[in-house]
């Protein structure tokens, strides 16, 4: 069941954060660059997974932190 519910789902990294970001735009940014066909419609809802970093958590060696993940739901599923 769980499976199931995760399967609208895909988990996008390493792509650059930026302040009031729209992470369906990103995405549909990402999809335009791959050559993927994807419109807004078939964005169910997309967001950043986890805390937003700050500029303390930079590392040891000042280099910024990894940013966070964007979380993407699909509208719908085609196996």
């Amino acid at each position: 069941m769980q499976r199931n519910s995760r399967r609208n789902n895909l988990r996008i990294s390493g792509i650059k954060e930026s302040p009031g970001e729209n992470t369906d735009n990103a995405v549909l940014g990402i999809a335009k660059a791959l050559g993927v066909e994807l419109s807004p419609n078939d964005i169910g809802r997309s967001h950043r997974v986890g805390k937003p970093k700050t500029f303390a958590s930079v590392t040891k060696d000042d280099t910024p932190p990894r940013p966070r993940d964007i979380l993407v739901q699909f509208a719908s599923y085609q196996g």
